[in-house]
């Protein structure tokens, strides 16, 4: 049965999951089935990804007549309510690892349906050995149990929001310490993908923060210059961050810190830094300072003795000879520690670096060609002849635990090319460098 609604109709009851039909990892939103108390079938829509089947909430929304799906609720709050019923309670302790519904009917027998949670919760290892496990099922099942109460503290504090979608990722980014970070320090939020200035300040209000509150304005600096890095600026001129500030902080005034000491007072506390009118993120100004410098280094050693200044017919057999800049691009690459070739489209770029590999492998030279995307890379052999890695890929680069080719580790290469640089960002290039051996 379908319980049908008008447009103006709201909705405020509390349902149980029955399946869902569709979710957006992305977005968190999602089409859930449920049923009310009495039985009758609820179909939600929103931002409902964190509500898991046989789960009980409190949703709050309004009726809506989708013209092709029918009645539904649109959701504009949905909070996780605790298991109190057998069944319920049942579902969620074989969550636990090592407790399978043996030993969770055993937790219902000795605390009762609404009591057995709390009971795991007051003495876990207490509660579970009465289950029947010992030893290192003990153990394992406690770290268990520890998981699934953290992520149900954060849905209890994200749901309100519509933002339970992120549990998964801020767990993720904080383990077992997530909820607090969201209760003390949601600012800190914004270095959480998926999780901006604006989500983790909708989450601080949400929680009581004023909006003077210092943390704010911290987090907004430094998400308008996390924001300019993603546009390909390494900083920002003083004027238009104090613009920026403005907008995501709201009329200057009630405290609201939009100002030139402000940021100075970030820049003595460590998290900025200034150099003049320009503003960056500390870790981004670190980045550019190593960067100059490895390039200031390069400029200044000797080439590779392996490799020699090319003859003046150096092409490859087939190709037309280099012009007088294009044959001093070549020469340059091969002679100096550092070189570069720039030029407009049919400037002979990707003829000069085919050359360049040519006459370097004809040298007895090792030639490594790399490039910051999988795309490029396959031009880039193609153009050249010879096989190009992503640069990801040539570092040996593992997500989550860094590069395995540095200075203790250099590149296995005499030669290398990097194609396609303006497409690489300031971390990638430095931790290139780094593998650049002497």
């Amino acid at each position: 049965m379908t319980v049908a609604g008008t447009s103006s109709d709201a909705f405020d009851s509390e349902v149980t999951v029955r399946r869902t039909r569709y979710v957006s990892d992305e977005t968190g939103w999602a089409v859930v089935e449920t049923c009310d108390d009495a039985g009758d079938e609820v179909i939600l829509v929103g931002p409902l990804s964190h509500l898991e089947q046989r789960e009980r909430a409190h949703v709050l929304g309004t009726w809506v007549d989708d013209s092709r799906y029918g009645p539904q609720v649109k959701v504009t709050q949905a909070t996780p309510l605790p298991p109190i019923d057998e069944q319920s309670v049942t579902f969620y302790l074989k969550r636990v690892k090592h407790v399978g519904a043996k030993r969770a009917a055993k937790l219902i027998e000795r605390h009762g349906a609404p009591g057995a949670l709390e009971a795991v919760d007051a003495d876990p290892r207490s509660a579970f050995a009465a289950a029947g496990l010992s030893g290192n099922a003990i153990r394992e099942a406690v770290d268990s149990w520890e998981r699934l109460r953290v992520t149900r503290k954060l849905h209890l504090l994200l749901a309100p929001h519509g933002l339970a979608y992120l549990v998964t990722r801020i767990h993720e980014s904080y383990g077992d310490s997530a909820h607090r970070t969201v209760g003390e320090r949601p600012y800190e939020l914004t270095s959480v993908f998926g999780v901006g200035f604006l989500t983790a300040d909708r989450i601080a209000r949400g929680l009581g923060c004023p909006p003077d509150d210092p943390e704010r304005a911290r987090a907004a600096a430094l998400h308008a210059l996390a924001e300019a890095e993603r546009s390909g600026s390494t900083c920002m001129p003083l004027d238009a961050l104090l613009a920026a500030l403005a907008e995501l902080l709201g009329t200057p005034g009630a405290g609201t810190p939009a100002s030139e000491a402000f940021i100075d007072a970030l820049v003595q506390s460590g998290d900025l830094v200034r150099a003049g009118q320009w503003i960056y993120r500390k870790q981004t100004a670190e980045l550019e300072a190593e960067l100059a410098q490895r390039v200031a280094e390069l400029v200044r050693q000797p080439p590779n003795d392996r490799l020699r200044e090319p003859p003046a017919d150096a092409a490859p057999a087939g190709d037309e000879q280099p012009t007088a800049e294009q044959f001093a691009g070549v020469r340059n690459a091969l002679t100096r520690r550092l070189s570069l070739i720039t030029g407009g489209p049919g400037t002979g770029k990707t003829a000069s670096i085919r050359t360049i590999a040519a006459v370097a492998a004809g040298q007895g030279a090792r030639v490594l060609l790399v490039a910051p995307t999988g795309r490029a890379a396959i031009r880039m052999s193609e153009a050249s002849g010879v096989r190009a890695k992503t640069v990801h890929s040539a570092l040996g680069w593992i997500p989550g635990e860094g590069p395995t080719h540095d200075e203790q580790d250099p590149l296995a290469a005499d030669l290398l090319i990097v194609d396609e640089t303006s497409m690489a960002n300031l971390e990638l290039l430095v931790t290139l460098l780094r593998a650049v051996g002497s």
